[in-house]
């Protein structure tokens, strides 16, 4: 049984709550956060004020892995935190707001003697239907096919944040373009818009990419008058591949129209499932510096486009 703690128990906060409720491999011995010290409590859960304490060990015995699921303005304190102290950590995306936040926390891992693991819930990349995309698009790449446009669109009506919606709905975007196009490839931002939202309420991006030969077209933001969460990849023979996250199983995924079958398991409980192997391969190798390290160059690839479209905006608007 791998014991967890918790920072956060917003809205995602519960989603861990509620999906590791669910299984018989591990469980929450500790959390903290603003309800913390209220009338709130996980089920057989030590509630810990300030965070800093689920660092220590919890009744005798440390914690195996740590979740981070609180605000983006101090997830990269708490996760370069965890790492110092050679605590593995799963964090919520966004891992802060800008490439400056990212890099911190790779310093930390640099600097951690027990070199844990750190894995980011990019969410979508661990979707069974977002997987058999890439999976289906890459291998046609291999037999002379190639990935010719990648266009994106994923917005709503809110969340309203203390924050931009660049860091929130655009993570999502520009983590599934590098999931298939790869981190290290380099780009081109073409152009980038913020407008807007619906009724004067949100904003909304646009931004146009070169990636190689590969043109992206990303939209997103909180400003829509309705969900939409979308990409679609065009192949040189003009074959399309849709993932369409906002419809049903067995819809989720289509090519050239067609629904394709894929794994009805929640992205969520695969998120889980890989960190709970990487803190067993941490208790027996001590050493999760590979994993760590290959998740912050991609998290510092995001926030770096991310930081460029904001920093195109802003001139354009000057």
């Amino acid at each position: 049984m791998i014991c967890l703690g918790l920072i956060g128990v917003g809205a995602w906060g519960q989603h861990y709550i509620q999906t590791i409720a669910k299984r018989a491999d591990c469980r929450i011995v500790a959390y903290s956060g603003k309800s913390s010290q209220t009338d709130f409590s996980i089920p057989g859960a030590v509630a810990c004020d300030p965070w800093q304490s689920l660092l220590q060990p919890i009744h005798g015995g440390p914690i195996d892995g740590l979740i981070v699921a609180t605000t983006p303005d101090n997830q990269a304190e708490v996760a370069g935190a965890a790492l110092l102290a050679g605590i593995p950590c799963l964090v919520e995306k966004p891992l802060g707001l800008s490439e400056q936040s990212v890099q911190g926390v790779l310093d930390c891992l640099n600097r951690s003697h027990y070199k844990p693991p750190l894995v980011v819930d990019y969410i979508h990349l661990f979707s069974p239907a977002f997987r058999t995309l890439k999976d289906l698009v890459l291998q046609g790449s291999g037999t002379g096919q190639e990935i010719t446009q990648v266009e994106t669109a994923g917005f709503n009506r809110g969340p309203y944040r203390s924050f931009s919606s660049l860091y929130d709905y655009g993570v999502h975007e520009i983590s599934m373009v590098l999931g298939l196009l790869g981190h290290e490839a380099p780009y081109v931002l073409g152009d980038a818009r913020r407008n807007p939202g619906i009724s004067g309420q949100g904003e909304l991006f646009e931004a146009n990419f070169e990636f190689g030969r590969t043109k992206v077209r990303t939209q997103f933001g909180n400003g829509a008058a309705s969900k939409c969460r979308k990409l679609t990849v065009t192949l040189t023979d003009g074959q399309q591949v849709v993932y369409d996250d906002c419809e049903p199983h067995p819809f989720k995924l289509k090519n050239a129209g067609r629904a394709l079958p894929v794994d009805e398991t929640a992205p969520l409980d695969l998120v889980v499932s890989h960190f709970l192997q990487c803190c067993e391969r941490h208790g027996t190798l001590r050493d999760g510096s590979q994993e760590a390290a290959k998740n912050l160059q991609f998290s510092l690839r995001i926030a770096e486009i991310l930081d460029g479209i904001e920093l195109f905006v802003q001139r354009a608007q000057q």
